[in-house]
């Protein structure tokens, strides 16, 4: 077993040992628990306390469905597209989702109990540093029909994928790390979210681009 992958299932364990550790001590809550929230991190949804259980496990179990996706997909993979020319990037990625879920169950968690207000300043703080850490690893990954910029002009050249994914490096780390500590600055919510999607799909169009760029140069399929 691959470092990357123990990790992940130890954050599993910890998201269930967590989960069923605080469950008895959910008297201590509002009897009205708030479960989702508004883009402007105002609280919309709300459960009684006693009507928990599919809140503290739901996670849990979407992990341990994780970890299970993460060992499957190798195996999937067809031979022109496997993941072992970057297996240490695909499983260094799915714990880092991984790890990402778990931060989620923790801030819904703790700010459903105590500070409802900041779950979405939380969680969409926890997106941009995600999109951070991704974007510095994306160079590494070579074409698969999991993950990375799946447009039609990167499956269809590996130089295509190629250059596409080392600019969607440098966006996604920019972006992802911009986006942090504007969030910790205060700037409005749904303008960050507009900005996230912006630089979030801009690689789809450079690869557009860049496919047509490649094609009038007669560079579809040449050697990088």
């Amino acid at each position: 077993m691959n470092r990357w992958l123990a990790f992940s299932i130890g954050l599993t364990v910890v998201a269930f040992g967590g989960s069923l550790a605080l469950y008895p001590y959910r008297e201590h809550w509002p009897e009205q628990v708030p479960i989702h929230w508004g883009i402007d991190g105002t609280a919309d949804g709300f459960v009684s306390r006693d009507n928990l259980l599919a809140l503290w496990l739901g996670v849990p179990l979407l992990m341990a469905g994780w970890v299970g996706l993460t060992l499957l997909l190798p195996w999937l993979s067809p031979k022109t597209f496997a993941v072992e020319p970057f297996r240490a990037t695909y499983d260094y990625l799915m714990s880092l989702i991984n790890g990402f879920f778990l931060y989620v169950h923790a801030v819904i968690l703790a700010g459903a109990a105590w500070a409802p207000e900041r779950v979405v300043t939380l969680v969409i703080a926890g997106v941009f540093l995600l999109f951070a850490l991704m974007g510095n690893v994306l160079g590494k990954v070579r074409r698969n029909f999991w993950m990375g910029i799946r447009t039609p002009w990167t499956l269809a050249d590996e130089g295509v994928w190629n250059a596409t994914h080392r600019h969607a490096a440098y966006v996604y780390t920019a972006a992802g790390v911009a986006g942090f500590f504007a969030v910790l600055a205060g700037v409005n919510l749904v303008v960050l979210f507009v900005a996230f999607l912006a630089a979030a799909l801009w690689p789809a169009l450079y690869s557009l681009i860049e496919y047509k760029r490649r094609e009038a140069r007669g560079l579809l399929g040449a050697a990088e």
